[in-house]
C-alpha cells in the first residue's frame, strides 16, 4: 500500500472571488451551496463555508426557503430584471376567456 492518500474534493479551498464567478455563472438570481460546489469541484461543505464568509462581508445574503438555503448577490437580480424589462414591449394579443375559466372551475 502506498503511504500517499488521495486528495478529497473539500481539500480544494475556492477563493471567494470563485465563488462570486460561480454565483454568476449558475442561472438564476439565487444559488444553493451544492450548485456552487458542483461549479467549482468542492464539496457542498466547502462551498457553503465560502458563502458565509461573503455573507460576513456583506457581499451575498441569504435565506432560507422550501428547505433550502438560497443565496445570492445583492442588487444584481434587481438591476438584470430592470434591464430585461427594456429590453422588450407588452405584446397585444388577443383578448382570451382564461380568467373566467380558471374562476369557474374553483366554483365546482
Amino acid at each position: 500500500m502506498s503511504s500517499e492518500t488521495s486528495v478529497a474534493d473539500d481539500d480544494r479551498t475556492p477563493s471567494l472571488g470563485d465563488v462570486l464567478d460561480a454565483m454568476t455563472a449558475i442561472d438564476g438570481p439565487a444559488v444553493t451551496a451544492s450548485e456552487v460546489g458542483i461549479v467549482l469541484g468542492c464539496s457542498s461543505d466547502t462551498a457553503r463555508r465560502r458563502l458565509t464568509e461573503l455573507l460576513e462581508q456583506g457581499l451575498v445574503e441569504n435565506q432560507r426557503k422550501g428547505g433550502q438555503l438560497l443565496w445570492w448577490q445583492p442588487g444584481r437580480e434587481t438591476v438584470e430584471s430592470r434591464e430585461a424589462v427594456d429590453r422588450y414591449s407588452p405584446v397585444d394579443g388577443p383578448e382570451t376567456n382564461a380568467l373566467d375559466l380558471i374562476e369557474s372551475n374553483g366554483e365546482e
